[in-house]
């Protein structure tokens, strides 16, 4: 069996930052490996979180989403200074 070592992260969703409530919505995932690209996984309906914050248009929830992977992987393909 083999051992790997990554940074990851929880990817969050939090449609009233004042009231503290989030729901993980995906998870960002980097080899500590300096060559290898970070991977997102994502959820790909808004059901559950329609089911928790009520009246979230699941198209528009998606379409934020896909937004802030695609910000996310612009950013982290940037080369190093």
């Amino acid at each position: 069996m083999s051992q790997y070592s990554a940074y990851y992260s929880i990817v969050q969703y939090c449609p009233h930052p004042e009231r503290f409530e989030a729901i993980n919505v995906g998870i960002a995932l980097r080899s500590k490996m300096s060559d290898q690209q970070t991977k997102l996984c994502l959820v790909s309906k808004g059901n559950r979180v329609e089911k928790v914050f009520g009246n979230i248009v699941e198209n528009r929830f998606l379409f934020d989403l896909k937004r802030f992977c695609n910000r996310v992987e612009s950013e982290l393909s940037k080369p190093k200074f």
